[in-house]
């Protein structure tokens, strides 16, 4: 006890002067720490954004890069096999050692509107005529299948590639509606970059922060 002031022979009027330096001590050494706290959350938010732009730019450019050079390649490719230029083909490529692999691929968005429905009989009719329960009509159902009751591009698409396998005017007909009925509202390119980890297995590499494991 003997370290803290003895109180006893203070006036009131003393008392409340101490109590008040020290309230205003405290209320400083408060403030001093609020600034503290603040000037190291503005330093390291400022630092992070700091990081985040300088990255963020480079995936800018390297993804123009990136975007520039395979739509190229894929152009000289279809021209190498001798195909019509295509701006919605997909391909996949190799480094010389097979390590490095790149898939490059573009997906439509959109959907097919009421003459859909036409070409849905058409095919129905053409299957009526030239099925019985086989491979064929069920392969061609699958593709006409829906969720929540739209038609699947990507299924669709499937029939696109059978559409010289048939001479019948209704799966021609058919065919040719769904061409029509789609309309496309959209389309986004998409590459994914693997190589070959320590065992031989194709990992993803990652550009997604969120997916970015940190202990490497």
């Amino acid at each position: 006890m003997s370290g803290l002031p003895d109180l006893t022979n203070l006036s009131t009027q003393q008392l409340e002067q101490a109590l008040a330096q020290k309230k205003q001590a405290d209320a400083e050494e408060k403030a001093q720490k609020r600034k503290e706290y603040e000037e190291l959350e503005h330093q390291t938010a400022t630092e992070v954004l700091g990081i985040a732009l300088m990255i963020n730019a480079t995936l800018k450019s390297a993804k123009k890069t990136i975007f520039s050079d395979l739509k190229a390649f894929g152009k000289i490719r279809r021209e190498f096999a001798d195909l019509k230029p295509n701006d919605k083909g997909s391909f996949k490529i190799h480094t010389a050692d097979k390590r490095g692999r790149i898939q490059f691929s573009m997906q439509s968005e959109g959907y097919f509107d009421d003459t859909a429905e036409l070409a849905e009989e058409h095919i129905m009719q053409f299957i009526e005529e030239e099925f019985g329960d086989n491979e064929a009509k069920d392969f061609i159902l699958s593709a006409l299948s829906k969720t929540k009751g739209k038609l699947d591009i990507k299924l669709v698409q499937r029939l696109y590639k059978l559409e010289d396998n048939y001479s019948n005017p209704k799966w021609k007909k058919g065919i040719e509606l769904l061409k029509q009925a789609w309309q496309q509202t959209d389309s986004k390119l998409y590459v994914r970059i693997y190589k070959k980890d320590s065992e031989g297995k194709y990992q993803m590499v990652v550009t997604n922060f969120s997916s970015i494991s940190i202990d490497d």
